[in-house]
């Protein structure tokens, strides 16, 4: 029953109109909707996300951080009302250490697998404002279950990358490596990376290649493809053919055969590297 009406004040609130007083009247009505079915305890996980989405588009920022924390002590298991009541909390201006309480307080509510989103907000948020407890977070999270630590690993290559030294992303690669599942991306990374630097340790990435066909050499034919350009450029010349045959032996199926066209499409010049 609140589910339909309020749909239908929604809707009305979206038609157009040029009387501007009749569109407040509306959304001042709809607010006072949800306000009640809240107040009925009526409000699904789904309309407790639309009244946020309501009450922000309106600008009203306090109203949404109450409903976000209405809605996380209805429903303390959803992610997305705890994304939202994490989004709100910072862009009201929150402090950081009650910002890192919401964090915790939902991770200890929401599934671990399914807590990347409200990882990713924090790793934002601690970056975007400098902040000395980044690295303790991130430490953190190199560790955790594997749908939170991969990620976390990704952004940890690459915050140190833009903050620090190469020797220092050097130390986090080799530490970083022990702590197994590694993502592609992480070792694409590193190897960019190691590629930006003004002299070009080519023995480091030839190592960070290897590192990377040992743990993907059978699932990703750009990855054979990247390794052998760079051989060809920046390495030993005459170590492209070799990987040409370890990529056909680890590669297999349509992997295999994709790789096997785009190699051979490269050597003709019919399509560059990038491509």
């Amino acid at each position: 029953m609140w589910g339909l009406y309020i749909k239908r004040c929604i809707e009305l609130v979206k038609e157009k109109t040029t009387d501007s007083s009749k569109t407040e009247k509306r959304t001042q009505k709809l607010v006072n909707v949800f306000n009640g079915a809240n107040d009925q305890q009526c409000l699904t996980e789904e309309l407790y996300i639309l009244w946020i989405e309501v009450l922000l588009n309106v600008g009203l920022i306090s109203e949404a951080e109450s409903a976000a924390k209405c809605g996380t002590h209805q429903y303390s298991t959803c992610i997305t009302l705890w994304k939202h009541r994490l989004l709100i909390a910072i862009q009201a201006g929150q402090s950081q250490n009650d910002i890192l309480k919401l964090f915790k307080s939902a991770k200890k509510k929401v599934a671990e697998k399914d807590c990347w989103p409200i990882w990713e907000i924090i790793l934002d948020f601690l970056s975007s404002c400098k902040s000395e407890k980044l690295e303790d977070v991130l430490e953190t999270g190199s560790t955790r279950y594997r749908n939170i630590s991969i990620p976390v690993k990704e952004f940890y290559i690459n915050w140190v990358g833009l903050t620090s030294s190469i020797n220092n992303v050097r130390s986090l690669y080799h530490r970083l490596q022990q702590l197994k599942p590694l993502s592609l991306e992480f070792y694409k990374t590193y190897i960019d990376l190691e590629l930006a630097q003004s002299v070009v340790k080519v023995k480091l990435i030839r190592q960070g290649y290897e590192d990377a066909v040992s743990e993907y050499g059978d699932s990703s034919s750009d990855l054979w493809l990247d390794y052998i350009k760079f051989e060809s450029a920046k390495g030993k010349p005459e170590n492209a053919g070799v990987l040409y045959y370890r990529a056909i032996k680890n590669l297999t199926g349509d992997i295999n055969n994709d790789f096997i066209t785009k190699h051979t499409l490269i050597q003709t010049g019919h399509i560059t590297q990038d491509s």
